[in-house]
C-alpha cells in the first residue's frame, strides 16, 4: 500500500472540528435517530458549503415527526434475515479479546449502527428522489414523535485510516462488494470504532468475504435498497427543492454510493455481525 493510496480517503467533517451550527444538526440527528454519533454519510455532505444545513432544513421536520425513522427500521426488520453469519461463541469470544466491557462495546457500537443505518439510507435515497422530480413539495406532516430510548455513547473513538497499520487497513478494504485490488477511499465508521479489537476484524474478514465474493451479500442488500427505494420515492414529494445539493456533484455521487451499496450492505452485515455476539 502506497503513501498516495492511504491518504485516499472520503474527506469528512468531524463532529470535533465542526462549527457551532454543523455540530447542531449533528446533534439534532443523532436525538431523532437515538444513537450517539453523527454518520459518515452527514459528515461529508457537511464539507460541501451550505448543503448539509439545505438537506436538514429540508428532511429535518420528516425525521421530528418520526417519518423516516419509522419506515425505515420497519423495512430493516421485515428485509434483514437473521443468523447471516454463524455464532462466535464463548471460547472464541475469550480468544479474540471480546469479554466484559470490551463485549459491551462492542455489541453498542453494532447497535447504534443497526439503529442509525437504516434511518440514514432512507433519507438519502428520499432526497435523490427529491432531485430527480420536479414541482412544489406537498405540505408536510404535522405531529410530535418520541424517539425510543437512545443507544448510550460514547463509543470507542473512531481510528483514522491514516492511523490504522497497512494490514488493518487492507483487511477492513476487503469487507466491501466489487474489485478491491485498491483502496476504497470510504472506510466505514463502524469498521473505525471496531479498531480495538483487530483479532474480532480479522474472524469477520474470514466469515464475510466469501460471502462479498459470491455476491449472496450483495444481494441481500439490494433487496433492502429496493425497499428503501419504493418507501423514498413517497417520502421525496415532501420535501422542498434542494439547490444546493442539486449544483453539488460530488455531495450527490457520494450519496448515490452510500445510499446504492454502502449503507444496505452495512445494514445486512451488521445484523449479521450482531447476531453472531447474541
Amino acid at each position: 500500500m502506497s503513501a498516495s493510496e492511504a491518504a485516499r480517503v472520503l474527506p469528512e467533517l468531524r463532529e470535533a472540528d465542526a462549527p457551532d451550527h454543523i455540530r447542531a444538526i449533528y446533534r439534532d440527528i443523532c436525538r431523532l435517530s437515538a444513537v450517539p454519533m453523527a454518520a459518515l454519510i452527514y459528515r461529508s455532505l457537511a464539507t460541501h458549503p451550505g448543503v448539509l444545513e439545505e438537506i436538514w432544513d429540508g428532511i429535518g421536520p420528516l425525521f421530528r415527526t418520526g417519518r423516516i425513522q419509522e419506515a425505515a427500521w420497519r423495512i430493516t426488520r421485515d428485509m434483514t434475515a437473521a443468523n447471516v453469519l454463524p455464532p462466535i461463541e464463548g471460547h472464541a469470544r475469550t480468544v479474540l479479546g471480546l469479554t466484559g466491557s470490551a463485549l459491551d462495546q462492542v455489541r453498542t457500537v453494532l447497535d447504534a449502527y443497526n439503529r442509525a443505518n437504516p434511518v440514514n439510507v432512507l433519507a438519502m435515497l428520499s432526497l435523490s428522489a427529491r432531485l430527480k422530480r420536479d414541482g412544489a413539495a406537498k405540505p408536510q406532516p404535522a405531529g410530535d414523535w418520541t424517539p425510543p430510548k437512545a443507544i448510550p455513547g460514547p463509543l470507542p473513538e473512531m481510528t483514522p485510516p491514516d492511523a490504522m497499520t497497512p494490514d488493518l487497513r487492507l483487511l477492513i478494504n476487503d469487507l466491501g462488494p466489487g474489485d478491491r485490488s485498491t483502496l476504497n477511499p470510504i472506510v466505514p465508521s463502524l469498521y473505525r470504532h471496531l479498531t480495538p479489537w483487530p483479532g474480532y476484524l480479522a474472524a469477520h474478514h474470514i466469515m464475510l468475504v466469501p460471502r462479498l465474493r459470491d455476491g449472496s451479500l450483495v444481494r441481500a442488500a439490494q433487496s433492502v435498497h429496493q425497499a428503501m427505494a419504493r418507501e423514498a420515492a413517497s417520502i421525496a414529494e415532501y420535501l422542498p427543492p434542494l439547490n444546493r445539493l442539486a449544483a453539488a456533484s460530488a455531495a450527490t455521487e457520494t450519496m448515490a454510493q452510500f445510499s446504492t451499496t454502502n449503507i444496505p450492505l452495512m445494514i445486512v452485515v451488521g445484523r449479521g455481525m450482531r447476531d453472531a455476539l447474541a
